[in-house]
């Protein structure tokens, strides 16, 4: 961490790395702690000079402190599945399932970031809301939020399950519904306080804003383009797509204009056919369908109260836990789907939600028979859905491990999973036949990009890399992005 070196005021404004602080001030304050310690190992860790190294002691500890999360992940579960009196086997089950999550471990252990300890805290706060601990669950889901601020994704859903929930109660407002209103609002603002007092201090030191104004301008980096160097499978890689191709079609070269969005690099990106995309324009797609799906959830999901007596607590527990969840894989998928400079790890959280959201909804089984526990989705659809979710998430990570000596364990990391997920989550006798011929579309695809500078053997496929060296990922990014449209439509309608 070089922010060991710096003044707090120098965080957000060094660009002495390309790898700039772009994280909000909890995750600053965690690196700031990481790098602290990391001088007692090997003081040459956090040398600002040091960009690149890489002794044994720095990369050791670096994986070590990963590691954490994995200890938080399952104090995070233990404590949803007590909340909801899940059994031990399906706490193992659960936790196995997201801990050996494919994209997970390769952003996290070999792409090296801190994902599970983000997550890890999320989860905390989904457990205490299923607990019905709603200012605790609110507190922890702000600490994330002050951690990374992708977790914006989730807000509308948080923001529909709290105004369904906890603040319109009686499904009016009443002076209970203020109250809570206040109690919940008031645990948010001082908890973003909190996180940022340094930063407001030095702003009131320095008599204006420009310090905090700094912090989101690395936060929302709009100038950086609509899409990322490796395009999320999102609604934006088919429009780019689409846009490259009609080019092709009037007998243009893709290189020869403006639309540089497979150049391998971030910048700001224009169209050469299809009109540009403003941050203006996606925002505005993201705020009407979130208006959307909030009134819907609001005015069109049916509530689940305490209608069923005592002996049911635990039941209505869980059903209020799943509508969390689906609330907060769909305002996820909006945001991702339509937002600027996505992410494609943002769909980690989305397949962490659904195996979170499908191990629950299993659990109540016991419930069928009387007709209470069925799923807002019948259970077959919700097994195919599901194992498409997770192996999208799975799959949309495998590009960011590009080095062909890393290519075995990636592979073998994919498959595993794969099969675990779907004879122990799913409990299918086989693989379904079109998300499997979809899978092999993209390994080879990922294969191609990892080793095509070693394999060139093959003539033809050789001057296709040649000429069109981003092909292969783009094409990949395409296929994952018919899927993701797939599963926005299922469950945004």
């Amino acid at each position: 961490s070089i922010t060991t070196y710096l003044q707090i005021g120098e965080w957000y404004y060094d660009t002495n790395s390309i790898w700039t602080l772009d994280y909000p001030p909890l995750f600053a304050y965690m690196e700031y702690i990481l790098g602290s310690i990391s001088k007692l190992i090997d003081p040459a860790i956090t040398n600002i000079k040091n960009h690149d190294y890489a002794a044994w002691s720095c990369v050791a500890y670096q994986r070590a402190t990963v590691l954490i999360g994995d200890f938080l992940l399952f104090f995070a579960l233990s404590k949803l599945c007590k909340a909801l009196s899940l059994s031990k086997k399906t706490f193992t089950l659960l936790l196995a399932s997201i801990q050996a999550f494919t994209g997970l471990v390769l952003v996290d252990n070999m792409h090296f970031q801190y994902n599970t300890i983000l997550f890890s805290v999320f989860f905390l706060s989904i457990a205490y809301i299923a607990n019905e601990q709603f200012i605790i669950g609110a507190l922890f889901y702000t600490v994330a939020l002050c951690m990374k601020h992708i977790f914006v994704y989730t807000a509308p859903g948080f923001l529909a399950f709290y105004l369904k929930y906890y603040i319109l109660q009686n499904k009016k407002l009443s002076l209970t519904s203020i109250s809570n209103l206040i109690k919940v609002g008031s645990c948010i603002v001082f908890t973003i306080f909190i996180s940022f007092s340094p930063f407001i201090m030095i702003a009131l030191r320095e008599k204006g804003l420009e310090p905090i104004i700094q912090i989101f301008r690395r936060l929302f980096q709009f100038k950086r383009g609509l899409l990322h160097s490796y395009w999320a499978a999102n609604a934006w890689a088919i429009y780019s797509f689409t846009d490259k191709v009609m080019l092709l079609l009037k007998g243009n070269s893709i290189g020869s204009k403006k639309n540089t969005s497979a150049g391998g690099v971030t910048k700001e990106t224009g169209f050469d056919v299809l009109p540009d995309i403003t941050p203006m324009i996606c925002n505005g797609i993201v705020i009407g369908c979130t208006l959307i799906f909030i009134l819907k959830c609001l005015i069109f999901d049916k509530r689940v109260d305490s209608k069923y007596g005592d002996t049911e607590k635990v039941f209505v527990r869980k059903q209020k836990a799943k509508s969390l969840i689906r609330y907060c894989i769909v305002a996820n998928l909006i945001f991702y789907n339509f937002g600027w400079q996505v992410h494609e790890k943002a769909f980690i959280i989305v397949s962490l939600l659904t195996i979170m959201y499908y191990v629950i909804n299993q659990s109540q089984e016991e419930y069928n028979e009387k007709g209470t526990g069925r799923s807002d989705i019948p259970n077959d659809i919700l097994i195919t859905l599901s194992s498409l979710i997770v192996t999208v998430g799975s799959l949309t990570q495998m590009p960011l491990i590009h080095d062909y000596r890393d290519y075995l364990p990636k592979i073998m990391l994919f498959i595993t999973y794969t099969l675990f997920v779907t004879f122990f989550l799913f409990n299918k006798k086989r693989p379904n036949l079109i998300i499997s011929f979809y899978v092999i579309i993209c390994l080879l695809l990922d294969f191609n990009e990892v080793f095509k500078k070693q394999f060139t053997r093959i003539e033809m496929i050789h001057k296709i890399n040649e000429r069109y060296p981003f092909l292969s990922l783009m094409l990949f990014s395409v296929i994952n992005s018919m899927c993701t449209q797939i599963i926005f439509i299922l469950l945004f309608i």
